[in-house]
């Protein structure tokens, strides 16, 4: 991850080219990713080497420097973009930030200014200056003060718990939505002693009017390594009603408080669920969704619910993260190291590769994790028996239809009869097959009378018709050709144990 060279430690060039390629990308939430990882990593404690450090100023003053810079649809990328400029240290972007000072219109966005303002400069000195930027700037000199603890030079303790309260009574919304946002900036274990940080604070930026204030009190107070959902003081029940920007950071807190998940496990199967993450949240909300993921750490019965969405989900982003989450459990699930396996062997030459940096507040064992190419095959593992060993998958080509299937592997442990296995995929497609379920009845009867085939004539018929219709529903109904999969699965350890 990193050269030692005079006790600093130097981030690796091919892991912030992981980055530095995101950056470029069109998306702007895989570019806000990028940003974000970029800033964790350095205030973590690492250095860019300085041919790399010049690479990422260069496209800091370009994204800065453009044009339509305060065009309101960028705003959260510029955002994020401010938070990193105040670690660069950089007098060509300070510069550049002082002028933005007063064109930006978002008062949030002017916010993230300010720490990049307070740089190599005395408090004196900086204190000195509040009121020129008041009159540039349209921030009060209260939000002004506040905002500079942003800046890493310094030391959040000298915050005070009444000042830091006083825009709790005064409602100051761009100050609150700002707040969270400098205990964000502090490595996680700097603000561990400070005891006005307490549940009492957490609870009302959680519970406030504003979404963005709630956003980011998530966001940053669920970093704290004692987490229980009860602090957020919000109903359960209400989760899945909240506004589309704290929704994101619920969705990675639920799975922060394990006596939370297990106590509540049929809410976590719905959120993990193909109908909610297909047809009910966004983007964002599923990128919460993976977040919580990786800081909950494994649990096998999560487990197929992580692999029927990685083979599902497009946005490259949200790949990224779930696909950290298997590389981190490869050891301990067969499944996510054969998925990720076969995923290389099928690495196209167009496509590019991206890494995820984890932080230090989620962080297991490894800094980075390499991802290849988009997943060009899906693995189905079928129910299993302690006298077989045998593993199915379906293959997909580039146009996402059926190749062929194969058998190969471990599976053990099978129950479940073929004929209870067929009656509830009937109730399945009942709830979930919409406007498909006649289709899927129909392909249903065609597997049953396949499997009656095999009964009969204790061999195995070519249906290369048959799985060519099951392909058809792969993108819109995974959960489907999954079931027919553990079906036939299933009739094969019949017949060779019988």
């Amino acid at each position: 991850m990193w050269l030692q060279k005079n006790s600093k430690r130097y981030l690796r060039t091919d892991i912030f080219e992981k980055y530095y390629q995101l950056l470029k990308s069109s998306a702007q939430r895989t570019n806000i990713l990028a940003l974000q990882k970029l800033d964790e990593i350095l205030r973590d404690g690492y250095i860019l080497l300085p041919s790399d450090g010049n690479k990422l100023d260069s496209y800091l003053l370009d994204l800065l420097g453009k044009d339509n810079v305060c065009d309101g649809a960028n705003n959260a990328v510029r955002r994020c973009a401010y938070r990193l400029c105040a670690r660069r240290n950089n007098p060509r972007i300070r510069d550049i930030c002082l002028r933005l000072l007063k064109e930006e219109i978002c008062l949030d966005n002017k916010m993230s200014i300010i720490p990049v303002l307070s740089q190599n400069i005395s408090s004196e000195k900086f204190n000195q200056s509040i009121s020129t930027l008041e009159s540039i700037s349209g921030l009060s000199y209260q939000q002004i003060r506040l905002a500079q603890f942003a800046c890493p030079d310094l030391n959040i303790q000298q915050l005070e718990k009444d000042f830091i309260y006083s825009f709790l009574d005064e409602n100051d919304i761009t100050a609150l939505r700002f707040l969270p946002i400098i205990f964000d900036e502090q490595p996680p274990n700097s603000f561990n002693g400070l005891e006005y940080l307490n549940n009492d604070l957490f609870g009302e930026l959680a519970n406030h009017s504003d979404p963005w204030v709630q956003k980011y009190a998530l966001g940053t107070f669920s970093k704290r390594k004692r987490f229980h959902i009860e602090d957020l003081k919000i109903n359960p029940s209400e989760f899945l009603s909240m506004d589309a920007q704290p929704l994101k950071w619920i969705m990675t807190d639920i799975f922060l408080d394990k006596k939370f998940i297990g106590r509540n496990q049929d809410f976590v199967r719905y959120i993990l669920s193909e109908h909610y993450l297909f047809t009910e949240c966004d983007n964002r909300t599923k990128e919460g969704i993976a977040q919580g993921l990786l800081r909950y750490g494994y649990n096998t019965k999560l487990a197929d619910a992580v692999i029927s969405w990685y083979s599902q989900e497009k946005n490259k982003a949200i790949k990224v993260l779930l696909r950290s989450y298997m590389l981190m459990y490869q050891r301990k699930n067969r499944e996510f190291d054969y998925i990720l396996k076969l995923e290389k062997s099928n690495y196209y030459a167009e496509d590019e590769s991206s890494g995820l940096y984890l932080p230090e507040y989620i962080r297991k064992r490894n800094f980075i994790f390499p991802f290849s190419a988009e997943n060009k095959a899906i693995k189905l593992q079928s129910h299993q028996s302690k006298e077989v060993n045998c593993l199915f998958y379906i293959k997909l080509n580039k146009f996402g239809s059926i190749e062929g299937n194969y058998v190969e592997g471990d599976v053990i442990n099978s129950t479940l009869s073929v004929e209870n296995s067929i009656r509830e995929l009937e109730k399945k497609i009942n709830s979930q097959g919409g406007d498909d379920s006649e289709e899927l009845k129909k392909l249903l009867e065609e597997v049953k009378e396949l499997i009656e085939n095999m009964e009969t004539s204790r061999s195995i018929p070519k249906q290369k018709q048959l799985f060519k219709k099951i392909s058809d529903h792969a993108t819109k109904h995974g959960w489907f050709y999954a079931e027919i999969v553990a079906l036939l699965g299933q009739q094969i350890i019949n017949m060779l144990s019988g």
